[in-house]
């Protein structure tokens, strides 16, 4: 049975039905698909130094102030929605079980303007019934076969 990664906030992304692509950054514990949990610890965390080497290409708009980070930005700034697990700021009590929009690019990548390593990944963890810009708040668990961190 695949492990989910320990000790790291991952981050991986996804594409939506328009084919624009999203980064999903884990606060440690929030799901992740199990195609990529299958490939292993090293190649998960090797997703994140992969989408900070792409070119900044837009500017970008803040979406959700709330836990934000300058990653958030910097990845927006390379043209990805970026969506954060916010529940590991909240008690059992008030988590939302969604990632949360913090950043919206400009000019949103497409798959297909990503290198290939990055356009399998995206092409492989498609979800269909969003569109990222329309959406603050995306259940994946609904989507992907997801693994999220137990306690």
């Amino acid at each position: 049975m695949p492990r989910y990664p320990s000790d790291i906030d991952a981050m991986w992304i996804a594409s939506d039905s328009l084919g624009q692509v999203g980064s999903f950054v884990t606060g440690g514990q929030g799901p992740i698909p199990i195609s990529l949990i299958e490939r292993g610890e090293e190649f998960i965390g090797g997703i994140e130094a992969s989408l900070f080497d792409l070119p900044i290409c837009c500017d970008s708009i803040l979406a959700n102030e709330f836990g934000m980070a300058d990653d958030f930005i910097d990845l927006a700034t390379r043209g990805f929605f970026v969506f954060d697990w916010s529940d590991v700021y909240r008690t059992q009590k008030h988590e939302l079980n969604v990632y949360e929009l913090k950043t919206i690019p400009i000019r949103p990548l497409l798959v297909q303007d990503l290198p290939k390593l990055l356009r399998d990944i995206a092409e492989s963890n498609v979800i269909k019934s969003v569109e990222f810009q329309m959406s603050a708040q995306i259940d994946v668990n609904s989507c992907l076969r997801c693994m999220r961190r137990e306690w």
